[in-house]
């Protein structure tokens, strides 16, 4: 049973059934956006977010942290996979908060990913999204609120920031029909 086991996994590896996703084409009628986070991703549908302007991937990385989103980057980026991608979408930093992470070393982390996108990929838009709020969980909303402040003074560095924050809370409380359980977005949240 345990010989079973390690065949399969060794057999299909996320890396392997990765290895060719994403896959973009240049075109001059379409710009290519690439959407990669952490599970709050799951419910989104590239189907749904691509338009005849623009064309869309999305990666999600169960678990991710910022640095794992930046290791994911680096890979499709040295593999040329992102070399035709005009806007590039960040949604991450949950996990970093959850795991108890400072807001110092959250900003360190985005600063980090946000220079390897600019080096390495310089006329690629970057946008990064805010961390949502956290429905059942208010002592880490405090960081989320301190994170998402500090990450507009980032935008000085090339990159945009999409400040989520208003459209998931209901007053000052997060929105509850827009999520699914404690951290993942439902139906009504990802159309947000």
């Amino acid at each position: 049973m345990e010989r079973q086991r390690l065949q399969i996994n060794t057999k299909y590896t996320d890396r392997e059934v990765n290895s060719t996703y994403p896959h973009f084409l240049r075109s001059s009628e379409r710009k290519n956006l690439f959407l990669v986070g952490s599970s709050t991703l799951k419910k989104m549908s590239p189907r749904k977010m691509s338009t005849e302007q623009i064309n869309t991937k999305v990666k999600t990385v169960r678990g991710g942290r910022i640095r794992d989103i930046e290791d994911c980057l680096i890979q499709y980026i040295s593999e040329g996979k992102l070399d035709c991608v005009d806007v590039i979408v960040v949604h991450v930093g949950t996990n970093n908060v959850s795991d108890g992470d400072s807001v110092h070393a959250i900003i360190d982390d985005y600063r980090n990913l946000i220079c390897t996108v600019r080096q390495s990929l310089p006329r690629t838009e970057l946008v990064i999204s805010s961390i949502l709020p956290r429905p059942t969980h208010y002592e880490a909303n405090g960081t989320i609120y301190d994170v998402n402040n500090r990450l507009l003074s980032l935008e000085e560095q090339h990159v945009e920031i999409l400040d989520n924050t208003l459209d998931f809370l209901y007053g000052d409380q997060p929105n509850l029909t827009l999520f699914a359980d404690h951290v993942h977005t439902n139906v009504a949240g990802a159309k947000v």
